[in-house]
């Protein structure tokens, strides 16, 4: 499998890769804490009501920590960088990323 984590949500409380760890299939992804609500703060409200025409009030899926398959890694790598890449040439969207 293949895991790629922001560094500053991560802590280990054992191996995740260690003897035991559930077997991957595809990809997964991880939701928000139903406190900690991205999607509704300053930084990333403009972007979904402005360039995608949507305001969520929902948790939603965190791509801060995706672990899958080598395939589906690569797969949700390209689509990723499609999106950026479209909202990058849009002078209404472009921002930085990080």
């Amino acid at each position: 499998p293949v895991l790629t984590v922001d560094v500053r949500d991560t802590f280990f409380q054992q191996d995740p890769f260690g003897p035991g760890s559930p077997v991957v299939k595809g990809l997964q992804v991880f939701e928000e804490h139903a406190t900690q609500r991205t999607h509704t703060h300053w930084l990333t409200d403009h972007p979904f009501k402005t360039c995608k025409g949507i305001r969520l009030d929902q948790v939603m899926l965190c791509s801060g920590s995706t672990i899958g398959t080598r395939v589906a890694m690569i797969k949700y790598f390209e689509v990723m960088h499609a999106e950026m890449k479209a909202w990058s040439l849009d002078p209404v969207c472009r921002f930085e990323f990080h």
